[in-house]
């Protein structure tokens, strides 16, 4: 199947070689390549100069999502696979993903699972299983799904051009959220899908686009999620039958935008506007499970903390959870027993791990995903680095 690649790039001198050889080493390789240089003033140009067949352009507008966009226009592929400049893939990437296309002609988008990894270690692969699931990203809306706050990375996905250019392309306007925005998008298409082999490694670095939205502005890049959320439920809902359907994802819409206005209240020390924020959310959440509500407060604790080191982040997330637990008004016990929880779960620096349905476990299945929690980072730590794949 012919597959174009796109790849927006600036100022990625550390990290573009290995992000190249990993698209050109795949067993499946890609009709085309295409570097969308965003700007950049570091030399990267220059390295991806010296690829023979990789070619080169130079976006006219700013940021990654226009870049992704004038990739696009540029290239014929049917699939179109879009790589971030830090990520990386394993060798038979393309192939599993071209290959549920094969089997799917109903399926807009693949999504690949994928592995963080840090500067100096390497992602751990597995491509052990291959098993395919169709996925709802609108179970969990806003906060939850099967894929968390959301697509985690742009690098993780497979798409059929006709799809993407049917819900309008990459949009510029959320800033931080455009893959979230992108994926709810895509359903309307029809049925996604996730890959279970772990082909993608999502670098974790200070200085990501994430990472910097969130230290520079949490608030306004908050703001951006919402009003992501938002749009796409206005382009869900015609597609929604069943009125009690509507109902449940009006309702998860204004709970976000509850958590939203504790977030404002929150950094602008405005004691009312918390406990208002807090009844407000707490009616919206009444009817939710434990684990949605957990999400609605890890949302806000995500967009809020953003720590100088995990071990710092970690201190902001009890700090603002203690802080908010004592203030919280009684008369709300939904969330008030949520927080309490969460609380709980951060003094031990358990926060990170909790699967989302701990809270709706038995004390023996949390002892027990507690304990497969601490054996996955304890595994994480001692393994030792594995080599690139040849």
């Amino acid at each position: 199947m012919s597959v174009a690649v796109i790849i927006p790039l600036w100022n990625g001198a550390a990290w573009i070689s290995q992000t190249l050889d990993s698209v050109l080493a795949q067993d499946l390789r890609p009709d085309e390549v295409v570097v969308v240089d965003d700007g950049s003033s570091d030399g990267s140009p220059n390295i991806v100069r010296g690829y023979p067949g990789v070619t080169l352009l130079k976006n006219p507008d700013k940021g990654s999502s226009s870049a992704r966009n004038f990739g696009l226009a540029r290239t014929t592929a049917p699939l179109v696979a879009f790589l971030d400049q830090d990520d990386l893939w394993h060798k038979a990437h393309l192939k599993l993903l071209c290959n549920v296309f094969a089997q799917a002609p109903d399926v807009p988008a693949v999504v690949a699972s994928i592995s963080s990894f840090h500067d100096g270690r390497q992602p751990l692969f597995d491509i052990t299983s291959a098993s395919t699931e169709r996925i709802d990203p609108w179970t969990g809306y806003p906060f939850l799904g099967q894929l968390g706050l959301g697509l985690p990375t742009a690098s993780a996905l497979l798409i059929r051009r006709t799809a993407l250019q049917e819900v309008g392309n990459w949009d510029p306007t959320y800033l931080g959220a455009v893959d979230y925005y992108l994926w709810l998008r895509l359903s309307e298409k029809g049925p996604l899908t996730r890959l279970s082999a772990t082909t993608v490694g999502y670098r974790q670095h200070p200085t990501s686009q994430k990472n910097r939205l969130r230290s520079s502005d949490g608030l306004g890049y908050f703001q951006r999620k919402v009003r992501a959320s938002c749009d796409a439920l206005e382009h869900r809902l015609p597609l929604v039958t069943n009125p009690a359907e509507r109902v449940i994802l009006e309702r998860r819409r204004d709970a976000e935008l509850s958590v939203f206005s504790l977030a404002k209240a929150v950094v602008e020390r405005d004691q009312e506007g918390v406990m208002y924020a807090a009844r407000s959310l707490d009616t919206l959440l009444q009817q939710e499970s434990a684990a949605f509500r957990h999400g609605a407060f890890r949302q806000l604790v995500w967009f809020l903390c953003r720590g100088i080191d995990a071990a710092d982040e970690s201190r902001g997330r009890h700090t603002l959870l203690t802080d908010l637990y004592t203030v919280w008004p009684s008369d709300a016990k939904h969330t008030h027993e949520t927080l309490r929880n969460l609380v709980r779960l951060q003094r031990f620096h358990l926060f990170s791990i909790v699967n989302p349905v701990f809270l709706e476990s038995s004390w023996l299945q949390r002892f027990a995903l507690l304990l497969a929690g601490f054996h996955r980072k304890t595994h994480a730590f001692m393994r030792p680095p594995k080599a690139p794949s040849p």
